[in-house]
């Protein structure tokens, strides 16, 4: 089986009060900004290898070249304040690829893993610390036990490795060093009911 989507991009529209300090003057502004949400298309195949053993590879690219500036439009303008500069982002498109096997012990028990690369899309030119990503390594492992017809029971576990960035030392750029020991470890459970 084999499946192709496409997700359109949308952007994100913010509008809220932000408060400044501006050389000792606190202030509170109208604020709004603009972020894009990029688009995505991913392409999917699954195979049954064997009658309880299945495989599933994916590759997602992902436009992130539509995120081009980060600006917040303050009201009212104030001259020389530092915040209405809009920041360049200039990200690159990226590219995820995944492989996940299922497999079915009997028919109770159901074991998962996964494995994924996910590229980075910031370029060291534009990289901050809102978002100081870098190439990441995605392992997990779950497992599905089903009580009864109506009633499943989950459990999967998910750990993301990012690999460590360095920042070659520019005087042009304001940000540059290591970023390292960057990784996130998920648990999640689960109990799905059918009517």
């Amino acid at each position: 089986m084999a499946t192709l989507t496409y997700r359109s991009h949308i952007d994100l529209e913010f509008d809220d009060k932000a408060k400044l300090n501006l050389m000792g003057n606190h202030m509170t502004l109208d604020t709004t900004v603009d972020v894009p949400l990029p688009a995505v298309f991913a392409l999917s195949v699954a195979y049954d290898v064997l009658d309880n053993l299945n495989v599933e590879l994916t590759w997602d690219r992902t436009f992130w070249s539509e995120y081009e500036v980060l600006d917040f439009d303050f009201t009212p303008t104030i001259p020389g304040n530092p915040f209405e500069t809009p920041v360049p982002k200039n990200w690159d498109d990226t590219d995820t690829f995944r492989i996940g096997l299922t497999y079915g012990i009997n028919d109770t028990v159901t074991l998962m893993g996964g494995f994924g690369y996910d590229n980075n899309p910031v370029p060291a030119e534009t990289i901050g610390f809102e978002l100081p990503d870098s190439d990441a390594w995605i392992y997990s492992l779950g497992m599905q036990y089903k009580v009864n017809e109506k009633i499943e029971l989950g459990i999967a576990a998910l750990y993301a490795y990012k690999e460590t960035r360095k920042i070659e030392v520019n005087p042009n750029d304001v940000i540059y060093g290591e970023f390292t020991n960057a990784s996130a470890f998920f648990i999640t459970a689960g109990i799905n009911y059918s009517f």
